[in-house]
Parts: structure tokens; sequence; C-alpha cells
């Protein structure tokens, strides 16, 4: 039968002619129905098998932390102590204009919520006051500050719900923004320099469960204020930084003899005062972040590793937080994170929080059963899309439960396991995922469907094409 035949049948006629040739067509050449996705834009990887899918993949990481909590401030003190369940924040400065308002509040922040615990007996309000943990009473210990009239010599303790004074006969002079830290080698709380009414210190005190002046134990050190001391992996004191008409970039560990030691280290994060230094348990290393110089705020994350005397710039997974003068940090030992808090640009102070974490993923292995070799197929899991002609694909996740879906299913082909969920807990987790051809008819049937568009058109050709016979 002729095209000009065909044209002048009725348009029932026509409709069937194109429709069987349709069928024709989808029969011989396999033309079938592939599930549009945005997974067309996906990585694809040829070679998605791997030969470590057991090991998993550790990155360390910046997260805002959006909980409601403190109003913004600068040079707060804060710590973590076990009894009290979380982290705390006390005091801090907030900057407007020319005016400066000091606080005397107490935060808590703790399983992801921030708790006002203000009480009538707090210290008085003040900035700079070094604080630290005390393993030995379980209480955090508040020493110094100071605020717009004064320096303070008080030695507070926080029991976790309250504040209280302890009076020694013997402590330390009248300071603020001196380093202070717990050592667990020394079982001892250690504080270094600060400023005081007559200018810049150097006296090193140890403190259990009162204060010994172990000045001319640790030698004579330059006065300083603005250095940053924490623990390295040994559990000894390590200092980095601090001011005195200029910045440095010296390192210094106390020994068991309670001499500070000024160490030659590999690399070094710069000149700088004001940053935060604190050990991180799951690194075992101890982390220095942010802090200023002549230049204005210090951008960097470090980490110093106390067995090679080595300083290494960490190496992130997305942006680290913008650095701030007068931010403060401490290490939540409930999630092995380290928060951040707070901090000013000198017009205008933050509220910002963030949460430093490692961040561990783990190998999800999607293993595709019933495709002829190297057929491409695709899957999504999280928001990760991954195609490959391999027979199994692998995609990290972290613990926790995810869903995925299978996003590019191959013409002639169909699968029950589109879409579903999976638990991912410290392991590799492997998902089978079974293809089965689709049966004849329905294949036909779907390419007839798939080709209603094209029978559409072609009968609109057709009657003009006959129109124009009839002439």
């Amino acid at each position: 039968m002729s095209i000009r035949e065909i044209l002048r049948r009725p348009l029932f006629i026509r409709v069937l002619s194109l429709s069987v040739t349709l069928v024709i067509l989808v029969s011989f050449f396999g033309i079938g129905v592939v599930p549009y996705h945005s997974s067309m834009k996906a990585i694809f990887n040829p070679n998605a098998v791997a030969t470590n899918y057991n090991n998993p993949v550790s990155e360390n990481q910046w997260s805002p932390i959006t909980a409601a909590g403190p109003g913004p401030r600068a040079n707060a003190s804060m710590a973590y102590g076990s009894t009290t369940s979380g982290v705390i924040l006390f005091g801090g400065e907030i900057f407007n204009g020319p005016n400066t308002t000091f606080l005397n509040q107490t935060w808590q922040y703790y399983s992801g919520s921030w708790t006002n615990l203000t009480s009538s007996n707090a210290p008085p309000a003040m900035i700079g006051g070094s604080m630290q943990y005390d393993p030995s009473t379980g209480y955090i210990l508040l020493f110094g500050g100071m605020n717009k009239t004064s320096y303070f010599s008080q030695t507070w303790i926080f029991t976790g719900k309250t504040w209280s004074v302890l009076n020694f006969s013997i402590h330390p002079s009248s300071r603020a923004f001196g380093a202070m830290s717990y050592s667990p080698a020394l079982n001892a709380i250690i504080l270094y320099g600060g400023i005081g009414p007559n200018g810049y210190l150097n006296s090193t005190w140890e403190y259990k469960n009162k204060w010994i002046n172990i000045t001319s134990e640790s030698k004579k050190m330059p006065s300083m204020d603005g250095s940053e001391m924490a623990y390295d992996s040994a559990g000894y004191p390590i200092m980095f930084g601090g001011y005195n008409s200029s910045y440095s970039d010296s390192t210094w560990v106390m020994s068991s003899s309670l001499t500070w030691n000024q160490i030659r280290t590999i690399n070094n994060p710069g000149s700088r005062a004001f940053g935060e230094l604190k050990f991180y348990l799951l690194d075992n290393m101890t982390i220095l972040f942010g802090g200023v110089n002549s230049n204005g705020p210090v951008q960097g994350t470090w980490e110093f590793n106390s067995s090679s005397n080595t300083w290494t710039s960490v190496q992130l997974r997305g942006a680290e937080p913008n650095v701030y003068f007068g931010q403060t940090m401490a290490r939540y030992e409930a999630n092995s994170t380290l928060i951040l808090f707070g901090g000013s640009s000198g017009n205008q102070t933050y509220s910002t929080a963030y949460s430093f974490a490692n961040i561990t993923e783990y190998y999800v292995v999607f293993e595709e059963s019933g495709l002829p070799s190297s057929t491409e197929w695709g899957v999504q899991l999280g928001s990760t899309f991954v195609n490959s002609t391999s027979s199994n694909i692998g995609i990290l996740a972290p613990t926790g439960t995810q869903c995925f879906n299978i996003t590019m299913v191959p013409s002639g082909y169909q699968t029950s396991q589109m879409t579903g969920n999976i638990t991912v807990y410290f392991e590799e987790l492997n998902e089978t995922i079974t293809f089965t051809k689709i049966p004849g008819l329905v294949y036909y049937f779907y390419g007839v469907f798939a080709g209603a568009g094209l029978v559409v058109l072609a009968l609109i050709v057709t009657e003009v094409m006959r129109k124009m016979s009839k002439k």
C-alpha cells in the first residue's frame, strides 16, 4: 500500500496503521522508557568498583549550631564540666558603638540546646576570665577577669547549678586573659601570664585545691597575655602565641618537672594571640583556631602533633567559621566535639556558634543483579548521585538512616526496589538491587505510550499531506 493510498483512508485507519508501525519499531529497535530523574546530571563513574570499601573515610568539619541561645558577646569564658552535663559559658561583653556592656550571665550548652542558668550569686560581670574544668572536684574553676574599672583575683567554682567564691590566702595576682588548662599528666590546672593593673605578667601558677606559685620552677617566661594553652597527646601543657608589644609564634611545652621548654617545631601557624587552643580526643591532637595579629583576624584551623612536634593545617570538609576577636572555644566531651562561640569584628558583636567534629563515613555498596555486563545504571543516596557501568556502586554515608533511589533504570528492565531506607552503623553496608526484563506485551505497551506524541504529530502531518494530495 502506497503512502498516497494511506493518506486517502479514513482517520481511524490512519491512526491504526501508525500505531502498528510504532509497535513494530519498538519491538525491532528496543525502544523503551527510562524514567527521567535529575541523576541524568549525575557523576558517571565507569569504574565504580573499589577495593577499599571496607575502609571508612574520616574528615574534619565545622558545622553551624542553629539552636537559639546566648545573645551576641565577645571575650566570654567557656569550659566543659562532666558534672554539669554540658559546656558552660560565662560573662563576655557587647559592643554598641562607643559603649560596652559587660555581662555576668551563665549559659549551658547540652545535647544541642542552650539553657540560661544565670543566678543571683554569679561572679561580677567580666571579660577575660580563665575558666577550666577541675576533675578532682568535678566543678568548673574560674579565675580573674576584668571589667571597665577593675581586674579581679577571685577564684570561683560552678557546681552545675550555683557559683561559689573560694577564699585563699595565697593566690595569683589580679589579671585577665591568662592562659589556663588542666594537665592530665600533672593532675593539676596550670595558669600562665595575662594582663593586670601594672601590665603584662609572666608568672606561672599550679592549682591543686590550692594555688601554688611555680614561677621559679617553670623558669622565667616572657610577659604576655592572650597566649593559648591546652594539653598535648602526652597530657602535658602546651602553649602557643601571645602578645606584649608584638605577637609571638613560639610553642612551649611544660615537662614533668614543671619547666616550660620552648620547642622547635616543623611548620608554624604564624604569630598570633587570643586564638583558641584545645585538645581534641578523636584526633589525639591539639587543635588551634583563629586569633589575631597586627594584620587583624588570622583565619585557619591547625593541629599539633606532640610526637613529632609538627603543626599541620587541618584539611576540612566545607568552610570554616569566620575568625573574630574574642571568640571562645571549649571541648564538649559528651559527643567528642569542640564548641566555638561569639566574637567581635570591632563594630559588631556576634552570637554565632559552631561545632568542630571528625565526621566518619562508611561505604554503602549497591550491587546490581540481572543486568547484562557493562550496562549503565544509577543510584542516589542522600544528596549523592552516581551512574556506573560496573556491577556495584559505592557511596559514602554517615551513620544513621538514609534514603536511596534508583535513578537510572536501563531500557527494557524494571526493579521493585526503586526507593528504600537503609541504616548505616559504623561499618560497610551492602544492598542488592535486582533488575528483571519487562515482559514483551508490557514492553510494547510502554512503547505505544512513548510514541503517543509522535502519533499525534504524524496525524497532523498526514492530514496536511492528504489535503495537498487532493489538489
